[in-house]
């Protein structure tokens, strides 16, 4: 479990082990709330849901109108031609691109998702409250967080990784924002 975020599932909230003893009761609560935010926005999770529709299954949709389309007019029942020849790779190849690309799309939405669901708990809460406690968090030195902050290529990260922002760019989001 990430060490800078709690996870709701079936109405429980979990609770990072890392986190125990290291942070007060007070500066946990905005860590809560944030993920309280994330996980039950409407507009946060249709974003999410949308972010999966739109980058993996519509291209996928594509690809298979385009082979019902193109298919009768590249190949007409005769012998392949140039045509039809170029469109094989494309055909075979438009999978992977679709499910690497669409990938590492939705890991980024979800990652701006996180940072969006800091920016409303810092309005309701105060973002002096949330960026105390992500300072906190990070002068603790988690393990996952210094593994976040060399990252350089979320395509080939693990999925939990690419699709969370460090504690230094949550940290650098509420800095921006407007006080």
């Amino acid at each position: 479990m990430p060490s800078d975020q709690c996870v709701i599932k079936n109405d429980i909230l979990y609770l990072p082990v890392a986190l125990r003893g290291r942070l007060s009761e007070d500066q946990l609560k905005p860590i809560i709330a944030s993920s309280i935010v994330f996980y039950y926005t409407p507009r946060i999770q249709m974003k999410e849901n949308l972010a999966l529709v739109g980058f993996l299954l519509a291209p996928m949709l594509a690809l298979v109108v385009t082979l019902a389309l193109a298919g009768p007019i590249l190949a007409p029942g005769g012998p392949p031609t140039l045509l039809s020849l170029l469109f094989i790779p494309l055909f075979v190849i438009w999978p992977f691109v679709v499910i690497f690309y669409g990938g590492y799309l939705i890991s980024m939405t979800i990652r701006r998702l996180w940072l969006e669901a800091d920016r409303i708990t810092a309005k309701v809460i105060g973002r002096e409250t949330l960026l105390e406690a992500f300072k906190k968090m990070r002068d603790e030195g988690f393990p996952d967080e210094g593994r976040l902050g060399i990252r350089r290529n979320y395509l080939l990260a693990s999925p939990q990784d690419s699709q969370r922002p460090s504690i230094s760019e949550r940290i650098e989001n509420l800095a921006k924002m407007k006080a």
